[in-house]
């Protein structure tokens, strides 16, 4: 009933998936464990996601029939004009070397964007994530900024994913 050449396809495929299993396990016991100090040079990857919660300050404070009006409507905004136009900048050993694309107007920008650069010792680099407010006709002001010490960040293991708080 069954064909002979049937068997021989599904030891092929047996074997590939028995590959596959084994080199999923190996990836991840490597993102798993600190890299190693006899290579402490190589290639940084770098993705920032998105940012959630971003807000401008008002430093002019408005009448007080106005704040009666907009209370329960400005509380949830996630886009208008009192929100800032952010974009991100990622800057290695003290160089800037990577810049999003600015969102405009947004509480919660997404920018799936990502860099890889060569770092030359892990142990020693330092990545700073800053966050500004895109405007015209003025100097970008800060909204934020991120300081990781790779030393610190990759004590535990090679691969790190995770919030940080502005």
């Amino acid at each position: 009933m069954f064909k002979e050449g049937k068997t021989e396809r599904d030891e092929a495929e047996l074997e590939q998936q028995k590959a596959q299993e084994l080199k999923a396990e190996q990836d991840a016991m490597i993102n798993s464990a600190p890299p190693p100090d006899d290579y402490p040079s190589g290639l940084l990857s770098l993705q920032i996601h998105n940012i959630t919660g971003l807000e401008l300050q008002r430093w002019r404070k408005r009448r007080a029939e106005d704040d009666d009006d907009d209370d329960e409507a400005s509380d949830e905004e996630e886009t208008g004009e009192s929100l800032p136009s952010s974009y991100c900048t990622v800057i290695v050993n003290h160089s800037k070397t990577f810049k999003t694309r600015t969102k405009p107007q947004n509480a919660k920008p997404f920018f799936n964007a990502g860099c890889e650069r060569f770092v030359r010792d892990w142990r020693d680099c330092e990545v700073f994530f800053s966050v500004r407010d895109a405007r015209l006709h003025e100097d970008d002001p800060l909204l934020g900024i991120v300081h990781l010490p790779l030393g610190d960040v990759f004590k535990e293991r090679s691969q790190v994913m995770g919030f940080c708080p502005l």
